[in-house]
C-alpha cells in the first residue's frame, strides 16, 4: 500500500518593523481592528488621496499584499489540485498603520481629515487618523 505525500508550503517570516509608529510621514491611517486588505483597496486608497490632494502630498503604503488568493473558474468541476491565483491579500492586525503622509504645503485638520474620510470608505477596515508628535 503506497503513502500519501503531501506537500506543505513554507512561509518564511521576514523580521520587519513593526507598523505601529510613524516613520515617515506625519499624518498616517491606523487600523482599529484586524482584517483583510486586497490590492485593490490599497489602489483606490491610494488614487482617492493622490486625487483628492492634487499630488502635493507624498505617500508611503506600509503593508504589502504577498499572500495569494486562488479562485477556480465557474464552469470547473471539484478536484483537480487549486485554481489560479485571482488577487493577493495583506492580513493586517489592530493599530497597524497602512498609509502615512506628509504635506508639502499647510493644510487645515478639517479639510485633511475630509480627504481621509473618503479615502477610508475605500478600505474594508475602520481606520482613525493619526498625528506624529513633533
Amino acid at each position: 500500500m503506497k503513502k500519501k505525500i503531501f506537500r506543505i508550503k513554507k512561509i518564511y517570516k521576514q523580521n520587519k518593523l513593526k507598523n505601529t509608529c510613524l516613520y515617515h510621514g506625519l499624518w498616517a491611517l491606523k487600523t482599529k481592528k484586524h482584517g483583510i486588505i486586497t490590492e485593490k483597496q490599497l489602489e483606490a486608497t491610494r488614487k482617492i488621496i493622490s486625487w483628492s490632494t492634487k499630488k502635493t502630498c507624498k505617500i508611503w503604503i506600509r503593508v504589502q499584499c504577498a499572500t495569494p488568493i486562488t479562485k477556480k473558474s465557474i464552469g470547473t468541476r471539484m478536484g483537480k489540485g487549486v485554481g489560479s491565483i485571482s488577487n493577493y491579500i495583506c492580513n493586517v492586525k489592530a493599530g497597524t498603520i497602512i498609509i502615512e503622509l506628509f504635506f508639502n504645503t499647510l493644510i487645515s485638520i478639517h479639510v485633511l481629515n475630509d480627504f481621509l474620510i473618503i479615502a477610508s470608505k475605500k478600505l474594508s477596515l475602520s481606520v482613525k487618523l493619526i498625528k506624529k508628535l513633533i
